[in-house]
């Protein structure tokens, strides 16, 4: 690596630790942003506008303290709210220092939403230098078969939050079963998601439908083989990966352009332009894929389209014109 590029990525680093924790997600006025005859469309396997504003919604709250998330609920009688804050393990201080996770169960006679939290470390620059270029092998089945590798500090997330989760999941039935999240929590949320369709597959939770997964401002997880498996195993379902124009979170960690990365995201991109308005099928390269394909400038402004905010008010835009699960996507 030449002296260059190191101080580039130095200063990509330090960018990063400064700003990432403060551009994660803006106070906002949830009166705002609340429209309660929206409706939540619980059967629905393709792509919802209504269910992408909702699940949104529910990342933020997972961010919110229990008195934020009292009031919250007052408006939604159907859906009893808690957090459950998982213990972190010494694994997971390892990987990802400062890091804790926090789940929001919203729970109703006929579904149960899981937002995961994963909060943003003390020390950004461990997260994404030292620990963005190692992996670990993803198991895809009992028998240990491995489908690629994923981030060290993802897999950490996901093994952490796993039990607490597997617990909730045997304690209920006949009712689907939703994961979402936000940055980190986006991550662990995938690989939550990808975990209970490998069980369902075999079996396991039997009584449970897997809905699709929606989450937003994820960073990539794996390498290109963990997403191939991914992306051709047809019992998963759905993940429809959000990104809010040039969020920059979404563009990390470092990808197969620089020698020793090669991490891919997994799932359906559905991009929002800076204008607010969604696409389905947008060419990655063409927008940018890799933070390496922006300029110091355009990167660091990046993090302002990562706040949650930004991604609520603009699928608010579509969903508040849909008040009937037939004509929602």
């Amino acid at each position: 690596m030449n002296m260059k590029f190191k101080l580039f990525s130095i200063t990509v680093f330090v960018v990063m630790a400064v700003h990432l924790s403060q551009s994660a997600r803006a106070e906002f006025a949830y009166a705002d942003v609340f429209q309660a005859d929206i409706p939540y469309c619980t059967s629905s396997q393709e792509f919802n506008i209504n269910n992408a504003y909702w699940l949104a919604l529910a990342s933020n709250v997972a961010y919110e303290d229990h008195k934020t998330i009292e009031r919250f609920q007052k408006n939604l009688p159907e859906f009893k709210m808690s957090i459950e804050r998982v213990a972190a393990s010494p694994d997971l201080i390892k990987q990802l220092p400062g890091v804790s996770t926090e789940i929001l169960l919203a729970e109703s006679d006929t579904d149960l939403i899981l937002a995961i939290r994963g909060t943003e470390p003390k020390d950004t620059m461990d997260l994404m230098n030292d620990t963005a270029i190692k992996t670990v092998p993803w198991l895809k089945n009992e028998n240990r078969e491995q489908a690629g590798k994923v981030h060290i500090g993802f897999n950490t997330l996901f093994e952490s939050a796993w039990p607490s989760i597997e617990q909730k999941l045997r304690s209920i039935q006949n009712k689907n079963i939703w994961f979402t999240g936000h940055s980190l929590g986006a991550a662990g949320a995938t690989l939550l998601h990808i975990h209970l369709a490998t069980l369902k597959k075999s079996g396991d939770f039997s009584s449970l439908t897997l809905r699709p997964l929606y989450n937003f401002g994820s960073p990539r997880i794996g390498d290109k083989k963990f997403a191939s498996e991914i992306q051709f195993d047809k019992n998963i379902p759905p993940i429809f990966r959000i990104r809010n124009y040039r969020d920059s979170v979404t563009l990390m960690p470092i990808t197969k352009k620089v020698p020793f990365g090669n991490y891919q995201h997994v799932g359906e991109l559905v991009y929002i332009d800076k204008s607010g308005k969604i696409y389905f099928d947008v060419d990655e390269d063409e927008i940018g894929t890799n933070w390496i394909d922006f300029n110091i400038i355009k990167f660091f402004w990046g993090f302002r389209y990562h706040r949650l905010e930004k991604y609520i008010k603009n699928l608010l835009r579509y969903a508040r014109t849909n008040t009937s699960c037939e004509s929602s996507n």
